[in-house]
């Protein structure tokens, strides 16, 4: 009897027991369509938050120690999924295509992940696939058509031209350009001689950005959406996810090749009646003879007397050093004597000069990239080479970009990260855009000017024996070389811990980093410098730039319930650095050599650092009731370096609301598949550039004694 209730006894307990175990839940997670494993899907248990993600191989273990709950399974493209947790340990699930895309999980600011439907704001992301299609060696110009509300604006199809991006239209005077966050470290884009006025164009720094390395890229549409990045977020966000070697393969490679070419497609329509010179229309030919009554030559007699007539380009023929197109009237079958084709020769227009000078560009990019995953580290390795020849005659630049990710996972609650991408971007000879560019000059430019001829002329004799001695050749004037080259480091590190299943610390340190040298030479057989007597002329600049991000940051996603909150912590501290050196040597002792040490007088020198420092907190705090209802909170406070000590501290708060009406009614209609309520408010503040709150000084030389004069702006009193 005493055995028997010890038994019964010991059987409660050992049942007792396992009701109160930690169950181990697994399975594995695959693809509807290609009926795959899909790791990185995130699993959590929907009561307590609970989470993990599938593995290498689409596995999954989760712990589980209620007695009801339901498991959600969500991936980028695929319908979020809800299982009932069972008896059963053992869950297999298959995802099916997210058709339109809202259940969608998306990277928001700080490069925080969050469902698509619960945004209370604008935001819309596009693929690795959409940006690979038909892809520009500018990650901008990729953008183009592709992104609700964002105007890009090209400088030029010239090689290495910048682009300008705007989102929503201009918002102030001063610069309107987004944001650009790379696993989120922020990186310059700068956008050089955009105006019209001319110049050399030396490209937007985010064209560095290689688009093969790009995983995924989210457009934040305004300050609503971006405020957590603070004044520099303005105008938006641009936030690029580069691939990270962790989509399903142990062992992966990736080759790519590509060849464009590039035809200019549309060119300006000019007149082919009348050539260089000056008279030549056959209404003053009408008046002169009515002015002079005994005049009874021909046109083609007049046009040669005052039209146009060559000898030497200088003046010494008959308007022949006005290249302006006044001139005779052309194809009407006299003859004249001319630059290119010789004495009394048929006098005939060109109207391809202009397409001639061009040439067919060439783009060619390969690209390789080495992937390998486990369940405890994953990592990816790529090179990609772009050269690039130009439409126009001795034009080219080249990039050779190295990148890397490497993700380890030492323990469950440990996750540490590291991207970095290096890369040079050289160019021989970059052209003149704008009112200095080719351009410009064909549009002044007689209309029977061959081109051809011009060519074979500069290949034979360089520079000498041109139809206009105070003109260059075209083609020897592009020998005029404008070149640059750009070193540049930009990455982050970072480490993520688990503290809870519902909290999580991370603290992350990335750079911007480039150095760039930028040379403009004039050779000495040019036609100005020739007539001064010069050897040559020359300047150089160095650019260099530096920016230093920190971030800590506190994260935390808890159910309640049907209520769930989420939301992040943090603080940031900014470096910003950058230097400027120029010099310049406006006549050389030895033609051609160009080197400083070589200037003839004295070299022209300037220099220009600038720092600046910004340190922030901020806060950002989301709610949501039963997957319908969703509230969020923003609020940053930066202190500026750039502002005065008693100003230097300001703060901008953001507010949105969503309401989607189809989940909160349960409407299920072909006609309205998804209806959805949303709003925001935001309010942002900005500083300014360094050293404007006292009055600066220029300095310069005279016979050999320095003097500064004050600058003609005055400093702000009070600025806020």
């Amino acid at each position: 009897m005493k055995q028997r209730l010890l038994f019964l006894l010991l059987a409660m307990f050992c049942a007792i027991t396992s009701f109160g175990q930690t169950r181990q839940l697994t399975g594995t997670v695959t693809s509807q369509e290609t009926l795959e494993a899909i790791p990185g899907v995130t699993v959590r248990i929907k009561e307590t938050g609970q989470g993990t993600i599938t593995d290498a191989n689409g596995l999954f273990t989760i712990s589980f120690d209620q007695q009801q709950g339901t498991l959600v399974f969500s991936f980028i493209g695929l319908e979020t999924t809800e299982v009932s947790i069972s008896s059963s340990n053992l869950y297999n699930v298959i995802l099916k295509p997210d058709v339109l895309g809202l259940d969608e999980v998306v990277v928001t600011a700080l490069g925080i992940s969050r469902e698509k439907k619960t945004l209370g704001y604008a935001v819309q992301d596009i693929g690795a696939m959409e940006l690979s299609q038909a892809k520009d060696n500018n990650i901008v110009n990729t953008l183009s058509g592709k992104i609700a509300g964002v105007q890009v604006t090209s400088g030029g199809s010239t090689v290495g031209a910048s682009s300008r991006i705007i989102i929503r239209g201009n918002a102030s005077f001063a610069g309107n350009e987004p944001l650009f966050v790379i696993d989120g470290t922020p990186i310059f884009n700068n956008t050089t001689n955009m105006g019209g006025a001319g110049g050399i164009d030396w490209g937007n720094t985010g064209a560095d950005i290689d688009p093969n390395n790009i995983e995924s890229m989210t457009v934040l549409k305004g300050a609503n959406a971006a405020a957590l990045y603070g004044s520099r977020a303005t105008n938006g966000v641009i936030l690029i996810t580069t691939k990270k070697g962790n989509k399903g393969r142990k062992l992966g490679v990736d080759v790519t090749s590509s060849l464009v070419f590039d035809q200019p497609a549309y060119f300006p329509a000019f007149q082919n009646e009348y050539g260089g010179g000056w008279n030549g229309s056959e209404y003053l030919y009408d008046q002169y003879k009515a002015d002079n009554p005994g005049y009874n030559k021909s046109y083609a007699e007049y046009a040669k007397e005052f039209g146009y007539n060559y000898v030497d380009g200088n003046g010494g023929g008959v308007n022949d050093g006005w290249p302006i197109n006044w001139g005779p009237r052309m194809d009407a079958g006299y003859n004249l004597d001319q630059w290119s084709t010789g004495v009394n020769s048929p006098y005939i227009s060109r109207p391809d000069n202009y397409k001639n000078f061009f040439q067919t560009g060439v783009n060619l990019e390969n690209s390789v990239a080495i992937s390998s995953n486990s369940a405890k580290a994953s990592g990816r390795l790529s090179f990609t080479n772009l050269d690039t020849k130009g439409i126009i005659d001795f034009t080219d630049q080249s990039q050779n970009t190295i990148n890397g990710s490497l993700t380890l996972r030492p323990t469950d609650r440990l996750t540490a990260v590291t991207n970095f991408t290096f890369l040079t971007k050289e160019s021989n000879n970059m052209p003149n855009n704008g009112y200095s560019g080719i351009g410009v000059d064909f549009a002044w430019l007689q209309r029977d000017y061959d081109m051809l001829y011009a060519k074979q002329l500069f290949e034979d004799q360089g520079n000498a024996g041109h139809i206009y001695p105070s003109f260059d050749n075209p083609y020897y004037n592009l020998r005029n070389l404008t070149g640059f080259k750009r070193d540049r480091l930009y990455g982050n590190m970072s480490l993520d811990y688990k503290l809870t299943d519902w909290m999580s610390v991370m603290l992350r340190g990335g750079t911007d980093f480039y150095n760039e040298y930028r040379k403009d030479l004039s050779q000495s057989g040019t036609s100005g410098n020739i007539r001064r007597g010069r050897g040559g002329q020359f300047n150089q600049t160095q650019l260099y730039f530096n920016e230093t991000n920190v971030d800590a940051m506190l994260n935390f996603d808890k159910s309640f319930g049907d209520i769930r909150f989420d939301g992040v912590l943090g603080a940031n501290y900014r470096n910003y650095t950058t230097k400027n050196m120029y010099m310049r040597a406006n006549d050389l002792t030895v033609p051609d050599l160009y080197t400083i040490s070589n200037v003839k007088g004295s070299p022209v020198v300037s220099m220009y650092d600038y720092q600046k420092e910004t340190n922030s907190v901020f806060f950002a705090a989301n709610a949501s009731y039963k997957n319908y209802l969703f509230l969020g909170v923003t609020g940053r406070n930066d202190w500026s370096s750039t502002l005065p000590a008693e100003n230097r501290s300001y703060f901008y708060p953001s507010v949105s609301a969503g309401f989607i009406i189809t989940e909160a009614f349960a409407l299920d209609s072909d006609v309205l598949s998804f209806a959805k309520l949303r709003g925001s408010w935001a309010q942002v503040g900005g500083d300014t550039g360094a050293y404007k709150l006292s009055r600066t000084y220029s300095a310069s030389t005279f016979n050999n004694i320095s003097m500064f004069s004050p600058g003609s702006t005055l400093p702000p009193n009070n600025l806020k």
